[in-house]
């Protein structure tokens, strides 16, 4: 960590995969008669997450700030868990606006 007593601005980008499952239970009665359905999905969901990282100096070792990006899906659809051919149409999107807190130390 920089020994300034000034924020400091980073631009960073992070790729990676989010892993997605997803298990779906209904139960429909009808009559006196019930039917169970059970559907487990999964997915291996890409990501890219440009963003900027602005950090205060709290003292020698230590320092707080916030990172602010977008993060944008990439590719990965679920499926049926086992069976990676059994596409699907549902979905769960990840995409969307980040905000974190940080707190750093080193020096």
């Amino acid at each position: 960590m920089p020994t300034t007593t000034y924020p400091v601005v980073y631009l960073e980008t992070i790729a990676g995969a989010n892993l997605g499952n997803w298990k779906m239970e209904e139960t429909l009665e009808t009559g006196g008669e019930t039917q169970n359905d059970v559907e487990e999905l999964e997915a291996v969901k890409l990501f890219f997450y440009p963003g900027l990282k602005f950090t205060w100096p709290l003292n020698r070792e230590f320092g707080l700030g916030f990172k602010l990006g977008y993060s944008f899906d990439l590719a990965g659809k679920f499926h049926l868990a086992g069976n990676a051919e059994a596409k699907s149409d549902t979905k769960a999107g990840f995409s969307g606006p980040r905000l974190k807190l940080v707190l750093e130390y080193g020096k």
